[in-house]
């Protein structure tokens, strides 16, 4: 089997650029999806933070939407990642040349906002505050752990396709992960969350020779279709396996999650691709725009949102509003435009700001 390699185009000519575009936009498209429903689910919180900490007894609503949440967002992530290793890392990079990116990227700004977070984690959770507990939040993070485990994945995979066959490193991942479900912490965190990675390799691999973006034949309304029955599906799922194993729920949620929000990302590709002046046309567009813009700049949102959320729950406890809808509709939009204002103050003039997100070395 010949291992992945990210060094050919998709295709050639002005076809390649083309496809390589829609590839990368695709794929921005889903990280957009992805890390609103991350800010969704942290404005909701559990029971010491986020607004379900406002409410006794607990809101049910509030709980399985947040729940179900957390049944598919972070392996999203990582098929995005692994996808994105495939095609469109440099195969002729050195092992230091993508390590250096990989700790650019991810460990800088985990060294960067893990005590932040820690220090916001207390004043959630009322503790008295501890610096030495939130120096050490960089090696056991709070909010954004899955950066030690993403970084972690991607060296491992990036040796392993070098060393070993790649129908082994497959098989091996494969095997680990079944492993994972008898292990804990972050061993089995790493065995977990590792084969989302390798999956997003695979569909990597699958795609990167491709004329055509895989699905961009078929009818909008029946991919529409399919994500609407993608997501009945995840909501099944999330209510019919068993509390006591939430790994296998996000396992299965977690792949077709992708898959749905794939649909919607070609979807979205179809309906807006064709020129028109219509005003839902127009409104489409624009969506799709801004989902993008929410994917380009999902480290500023991740690492950010926290904060803003935190602050719009407390504006709106000092007015003594506490409707619930008004609690999370206001804690979403300041959660997701506070971090995009920042991005657009900061980014024209503090390279310090562009190195705490990851991005001082573009």
């Amino acid at each position: 089997m010949t291992k992945p390699t990210s060094s050919q185009p998709i295709v050639s000519g002005t076809g390649a650029i083309n496809t390589r575009k829609s590839l990368s936009e695709t794929l921005f498209f889903i990280r957009g999806l992805a890390i609103f429903s991350v800010v969704v689910g942290h404005v909701i919180g559990d029971r010491t933070a986020g607004i379900r900490q406002l409410y006794l007894p607990d809101l049910w609503q509030l709980r399985d939407l947040h729940d179900f949440i957390y049944s598919f967002h972070i392996p999203i992530f990582f098929i995005l990642s692994g996808a994105a290793f495939i095609l469109f890392s440099s195969s002729t990079s050195s092992f230091f040349s993508f390590a250096k990116n990989r700790a650019n990227r991810l460990l800088i700004p985990l060294l960067c906002w893990a005590p932040l977070h820690s220090l916001l984690w207390y004043f959630e959770a009322g503790r008295p505050f501890s610096w030495p507990e939130s120096l050490t939040a960089i090696f056991s993070p709070n909010l954004i752990f899955w950066l030690w485990q993403l970084f972690l994945v991607s060296i491992v995979s990036y040796l392993a396709l070098r060393i070993l066959p790649t129908s082994i490193y497959f098989a091996l991942s494969i095997l680990l992960f079944g492993l994972s479900f008898w292990l804990k912490d972050s061993l089995a965190d790493f065995f977990y969350f590792n084969w989302f990675y390798v999956s997003g390799i695979l569909i990597g691999w699958r795609i990167n020779h491709r004329t055509t973006l895989p699905l961009v034949r078929f009818s909008p309304l029946w991919l529409l279709a399919a994500a609407g029955l993608i997501f009945v599906g995840m909501v099944a799922i999330y209510f019919y396996t068993p509390v006591a194993y939430p790994n296998i729920t996000r396992a299965i949620n977690g792949a077709i999650g992708f898959l749905g929000m794939y649909c919607i990302a070609i979807f979205s590709h179809l309906i807006t691709a064709h020129r028109s002046r219509n005003r839902l046309h127009n409104l489409l567009v624009s969506i799709r725009r801004f989902i993008l813009h929410l994917g380009k700049l999902s480290m500023t949102i991740y690492v950010m949102h926290g904060f803003f959320s935190t602050a719009a729950r407390v504006v709106l406890m000092e007015w003594n509003i506490t409707e619930p809808s008004i609690q999370l509709a206001f804690g979403i939009l300041i959660a997701t435009l506070g971090p995009l204002a920042v991005d657009a103050l900061l980014r024209p003039r503090s390279r310090l700001y562009l190195y705490t997100i990851g991005e001082a070395s573009n």
